[in-house]
């Protein structure tokens, strides 16, 4: 596929860019200039957030097809790029499809807790700033740039129209989350260093909502031990549940066969077409910072 370049469009200060309830299933990544969301209540137009140089807006209205819930003004003579879906396909195309696959199923998440009837709970709170600055942090990464927001005021801002969720509650929230070591804040700029503890945090609280157990966080001293012997195993090796016994045993002596049907049962060893068992990477980091970041995630001293 041959890469499609963006339309490339310039406005002057005052110009509509979208209406409120549009549709253009496209987003825009501005160049230079300034453009700001507007909303109107009350017969009051206010400001829900601004958009600088180098700032995305609008991927909802491409991503999940959603209309835009403000209008989009600028504010100074702008210029911006336009990306529409196939532009953004030819862009993407050496881009796993699982990364596009996973800010689809954040937003749907977020979209997910906005039809709930009932008032939203700590714990909603939670799961909905941690999927919305996950989503924002993906897009930032698919575009190969730093997950850094230079302030966190207008983050919180478009968190809040879009979720309902009162911008105070969410401001507590996301202090929570840097006591938790989960987010960094230095004035106004927030960074996420690892936004895997977002995904856990999100994986964690949907395991509470379905009263079920986050197998992470039941690990016993002998299964930790397990976990950690793979992760020292050179990436690539592949062994029979016989072999794999044996590599845990020599890190282990109370380690048994059933640490090797567990790992294989939550995806830490996964059989492969030769019926050997190969280590999975990701999981195998994912669970060693559930162990590191326990208390953290749960912020059950906090």
């Amino acid at each position: 596929m041959k890469q499609i370049p963006p339309l490339r469009e310039n406005v002057p200060a005052g110009f509509s860019v979208f209406k409120a309830k549009e549709n253009p299933e496209t987003f825009l990544y501005l160049e230079k200039g300034e453009l700001a969301a507007l909303v109107v209540a009350n017969g009051k137009e206010s400001e829900l957030f601004k958009v600088h140089p180098g700032e995305v807006v609008g991927v909802q209205t491409l991503l999940e097809k959603q209309p835009l819930p403000y209008t989009l003004k600028a504010t100074e003579d702008s210029s911006f790029l336009k990306i529409d879906e196939e532009c953004l396909a030819s862009a993407l195309k050496n881009i796993p499809v699982w990364l596009l696959a996973s800010i689809r199923n954040i937003s749907q998440q977020i979209k997910l807790l906005l039809k709930s009837d009932h008032s939203i709970s700590p714990n909603g709170t939670a799961k909905a700033l941690a999927a919305f600055l996950l989503q924002k942090t993906e897009i930032l990464l698919a575009e190969n740039k730093s997950a850094l927001f230079n302030d966190y005021r207008l983050l919180l801002k478009e968190c809040s129209w879009i979720t309902r969720i009162p911008l105070k509650i969410l401001k507590e929230e996301l202090i929570s989350f840097e006591r938790r070591r989960l987010v960094l804040i230095h004035d106004k700029e927030l960074g996420i260093q690892n936004p895997k503890l977002l995904l856990i945090l999100i994986e964690y609280l949907s395991s509470l909502e379905s009263g079920k157990a986050y197998p992470p966080f039941h690990f016993n001293l002998v299964e930790k031990r397990a976990v950690h012997c793979l992760s020292r195993v050179p990436e690539g090796t592949s062994l029979t549940a016989p072999e794999w016994l044996t590599c845990l045993q020599n890190n282990d002596k109370f380690a048994t066969v059933a640490e090797v049907i567990l790992l294989e049962k939550l995806g830490l060893l996964i059989k492969n077409d030769l019926d050997l068992l190969s280590i999975s990477e990701d999981n195998i980091h994912k669970f060693l910072l559930c162990f590191e970041f326990e208390t953290e995630i749960k912020g059950a001293l906090l």
